[in-house]
């Protein structure tokens, strides 16, 4: 996939090893890519979708399963959902290019950050608004509750 605009999704019912950069489903180079994941401090969800690392749209926060959505609407527009809610933001100018190859459990095929997180679902797609975000949190959790894996 060229780098661009779109959306990466990831349920995880057991978020994996604190305190180490991992990825849950990416495709970066560093600092160029998109990806969704945890930060080295173990306590930073993070989705980087640029060709710098202040395109990162980040957020501190303890909870370590759930559905995390990040969504790249333009190249200055990017947000990271949590269950369904906005949990960060960037505005930053940044965009990312060239051609990246997905990977789940890594920030990319070819620069690792491989997780141990158990993930039962994920998604690549077209740019999320807000109210699809929600939306796709919710079908996916009905969908994980169905299945007795939900976390939320």
């Amino acid at each position: 996939m060229t780098g661009g605009l779109y959306s990466l999704s990831s349920y995880l019912t057991e978020a994996g090893d604190y305190g180490v950069t991992h990825g849950y489903i990416g495709a970066s180079n560093p600092p160029d890519g998109t990806a969704l994941g945890r930060l080295t401090t173990g306590t930073q969800d993070t989705f980087h979708n640029s060709s710098d690392t202040a395109g990162d749209a980040a957020t501190t926060n303890a909870a370590r399963d759930g559905f995390f959505v990040g969504s790249a609407r333009t190249s200055a527009d990017r947000e990271l959902y949590r269950n369904g809610s906005s949990v960060a933001t960037n505005t930053t100018d940044q965009s990312s290019s060239g051609t990246l190859e997905f990977a789940l459990h890594a920030y990319s095929a070819t620069t690792g950050f491989y997780s141990n997180a158990r993930i039962s679902f994920a998604h690549i797609g077209t740019p999320l608004t807000d109210t699809e975000a929600a939306n796709l949190s919710t079908r996916v959790n009905a969908l994980m509750t169905a299945l007795g894996a939900n976390v939320y």
